[in-house]
């Protein structure tokens, strides 16, 4: 079983929640723990003190075929 107890958990739904949770993070100097879709490794995604941002309800992708680069979000 996993027992780390994050400080919060940052549900981000745009770049601007990302963006804004970390900002908070560094502000108060404490670590920051990412969440992507829930399938990492078990206690990868959170850890004690942390605030976690949790990236599962960003669904955006952009494709660029000139620069052959695709952003997801």
């Amino acid at each position: 079983m996993i027992d780390k107890r994050p400080a919060a958990i940052v549900r981000c739904t745009g770049v601007a929640d990302v963006i804004a949770a970390i900002k908070a993070a560094r502000a108060a100097g404490v670590n920051v723990a990412i969440r992507g879709g829930g399938h990492s490794v078990p206690g990868f995604g959170t850890a004690d003190g942390a605030i976690v941002v949790d990236l599962g309800r960003m669904r955006g992708i952009r494709v660029d075929p000139a620069t052959k680069t695709v952003r997801a979000e």
